[in-house]
């Protein structure tokens, strides 16, 4: 088998020449990698930021479902409380809550999913990192709010399980009322702190992206807690 051996230096200047041709073909690979990553995440960014565009969409839309409901929720928990306080004795429940499909409650705010998904995405495979840096700390705080209302919600949710007491006939004590008006005191305040930051929000996403009305007017006749609200009379 012949084995071809390298060819010999003939002078600096033929160094020089082969020298250049592979620093040249070096650069030139680097070069189209470097480009290739370039044109690979402004892709993603694109894709990425459309993404984020429909999400920020449906909070929106979740945003304004709060928002219209924060005097309905008020009302139930003002009218609750006046009636733990009338006197003591025997409770007699008051007319229910009927949210269809999800049956009755005393007290029942909505459980929305206050979506965050992508940007964790985005986050997760450095996507994010490729965004202006003015977009990315917008998109950050933006998806902080949302953590922190879908966690006030979470908690609102929880926490109303409490007043499924109020729901039949039963005795409580004037300890018992108190207790459970001190609990409505609490709700209230997470009604108006989730209404405050779905406005907050809003006001933020309009910064970002044009929202679509259709969306949020869908959810606000379609929403199962505001037509119990309608049923019971209670502002919206």
């Amino acid at each position: 088998m012949d084995i071809h051996k390298p060819k010999p230096w003939h002078g600096l200047r033929e160094f020089l020449k082969e020298y250049a041709i592979i620093v040249v073909g070096v650069l030139t690979a680097l070069g189209a990698e470097q480009i290739a990553e370039t044109l690979h995440w402004q892709e993603k960014v694109r894709h990425g930021e459309a993404q984020e565009r429909l999400e920020l969409s449906n909070v929106y839309s979740t945003a304004t479902e709060r928002i219209h409901l924060e005097r309905c929720l008020d009302a139930r928990l003002d009218t609750l409380a006046q009636a733990l306080l009338a006197h003591d004795g025997p409770w007699t429940p008051l007319p229910l809550m009927n949210n269809g499909r999800l049956g009755e409650a005393a007290y029942e705010p909505p459980l929305r999913a206050w979506y965050e998904g992508v940007w964790n995405t985005l986050v997760a495979d450095g996507t994010a990192n490729h965004l202006a840096e003015q977009q990315e700390l917008l998109y950050a705080g933006t998806y902080s709010e949302i953590s922190l209302v879908r966690e006030w919600n979470r908690r609102e949710v929880e926490e109303a399980e409490a007043l499924s007491v109020l729901q039949h006939p039963t005795e409580l004590s004037r300890a018992e009322r108190n207790a459970l008006v001190e609990r409505i005191e609490q709700e209230r305040g997470r009604n108006h702190m989730i209404a405050l930051g779905s406005d907050q929000l809003m006001q933020t996403i309009r910064r970002i992206t044009t929202v679509d009305p259709n969306p949020s007017k869908q959810l606000l006749e379609g929403s199962p807690v505001i037509k119990a609200c309608a049923r019971l009379g209670l502002p919206t």
